[in-house]
């Protein structure tokens, strides 16, 4: 009974490493990118950095940390 609980156990950890082996196998990546955060302040309204008030720069920095 031990003997079987042992094999069960150890074949399901066999397959589980080797799925995980094919997953870092993979290729990703980022095709769109719909909303940006840092922290609860939404970045995505931002195109350029010279939108970006002070006292918005002060908020993002604050959020940041």
């Amino acid at each position: 009974m031990a003997l079987l609980i042992v094999l069960t156990t150890s074949c399901g950890m066999v397959k589980q490493i080797n799925e995980t082996k094919q997953f870092a196998l993979c290729d990703f990546s980022i095709v769109e990118i719909k909303l940006i955060k840092l922290g609860n302040a939404d970045v995505s309204e931002y195109r350029s950095a010279n939108e970006v008030s002070l006292s918005d720069m002060l908020m993002l920095g604050q959020q940041f940390l």
